[in-house]
């Protein structure tokens, strides 16, 4: 077993440290997406909830899935038709925006500081356009 001296190793643990906050410090965007979806993934999902998202219209999320992690930008908070009840908790469409032309339907984990996760179907809506448009539909009551 190689001999390691206290000073070769102290001086491994900065250089590594170094190394972690150039890298941070290149990369402050990607390095905190990829935080908070870990953060993310080892919480339970909240219950989809029209009161959720309301607030957060033209905010960026985080789609997180087996596919990949994808920012979203939420675009509009809409109530279902026939508008049984305006506003309704349990029944809205979500649409988000995405320039990622890798984004695919499936589940998604989405998050966003100071929201709650949650998990929903997403599916793209025109996939041809440069900026796609992902609908998740929530309907608790049918």
């Amino acid at each position: 077993m190689p001999d390691v001296s206290r000073r070769a190793a102290v001086a491994l643990g900065l250089g590594t440290l170094g190394l972690t906050a150039v890298t941070i410090a290149a990369n402050p965007g990607r390095v905190g997406a990829s935080l908070s979806a870990l953060a993310a993934s080892f919480q339970p999902p909240a219950i989809p909830a029209r009161s959720i998202f309301v607030g957060s219209v033209g905010q960026v999320f985080t789609a997180v899935s087996s596919a990949g992690s994808f920012p979203v930008t939420l675009a509009s908070v809409d109530d279902l038709a026939p508008v049984v009840k305006p506003d309704d908790e349990d029944r809205f469409n979500l649409l988000f925006e995405s320039k990622d032309p890798r984004f695919e339907s499936g589940i998604y984990r989405i998050s966003r500081t100071g929201v709650p996760m949650t998990e929903l179907f997403v599916s793209p809506v025109n996939a041809e356009a440069k900026t796609r448009t992902l609908q998740a539909l929530v309907n608790r009551q049918a």
